[in-house]
């Protein structure tokens, strides 16, 4: 009898398997990747598992129709999204890294922008520390972040052959053209929407622009003025959602 429940209680676990349990510090990328079980490295970059096998499938397709695909960035935490966040905010480098362009160091004679206005330029490119879709590993960047490799001859063929083949591995482009609100288009970034569409709802239930707002980077105050979550958060492609 015992054998009995103890087969039945496997056979359960097997076909319900136990919900994953999402917390506010992981969709906020308070977490630390290479302890956390979910998740795997490669090249360097941690992700998913379940993403990484997704993509490598996608990657050997991909090969044999001559388009070459490389992760140049995956999960990104809560304290590297804050160094790269802040090193624009201060101009220690670029906030267009296409163009070059930097923005004025604040509290200059050459600064003219208010908090709101400086972060809205950022958030043209980058975003909030604790708010970034690259802190769950699921979400990849492809061979190059400048929009100008994607108007070249090999970025257009590489960009046509995703938007023909990734949704049959998953994969949705999540910041595409013709949007209302947020990022600039991003021809580069995919997300793995077997795991995504769940966190993205999952954040849109736990987390509040004021919970941004209580972060330690600097200019977290501008994530209420600037409806940081309902425009950027929640500002992507309607089919990824």
């Amino acid at each position: 009898m015992k054998l009995l429940i103890l087969f039945v209680i496997a056979v359960f676990a097997v076909i319900c398997p136990a919900q994953e349990e999402i917390t506010k510090d992981y969709l906020m990328g308070k977490f630390q990747p290479w302890k956390d079980k979910r998740f795997t490295i490669s090249g360097g970059n941690y992700l998913r598992k379940e993403t990484l096998e997704a993509y490598q499938k996608m990657q050997a397709e991909a090969r044999n129709s001559g388009v070459y695909l490389q992760i140049v960035s995956a999960t990104r935490t809560f304290i590297e999204q804050k160094r790269l966040w802040e090193n624009k905010w201060t101009a220690r480098t670029p906030v267009n890294t296409d163009t070059g362009e930097f923005l004025p160091k604040p509290n200059t004679l050459k600064d003219t922008l208010t908090k709101e206005q400086r972060a809205l330029r950022i958030l043209e490119f980058t975003a909030m520390p604790s708010a970034s879709r690259h802190h769950w590993g699921t979400d990849l960047d492809f061979n190059d972040v400048n929009p100008s490799y994607w108007s070249s001859m090999r970025g257009q063929k590489e960009y046509f052959w995703l938007v023909e083949n990734a949704p049959k591995f998953g994969f949705c482009q999540v910041y595409s053209a013709n949007r209302q609100t947020g990022y600039h288009e991003e021809k580069w970034h995919w997300s793995y929407l077997p795991i995504a569409r769940n966190l993205t709802n999952e954040y849109q239930k736990q987390i509040i622009d004021s919970d941004i707002t209580l972060t330690e980077f600097i200019g977290s105050e501008t994530a209420i003025t600037t409806r940081f979550i309902e425009n950027y958060v929640l500002g992507i492609n309607s089919d990824c959602k």
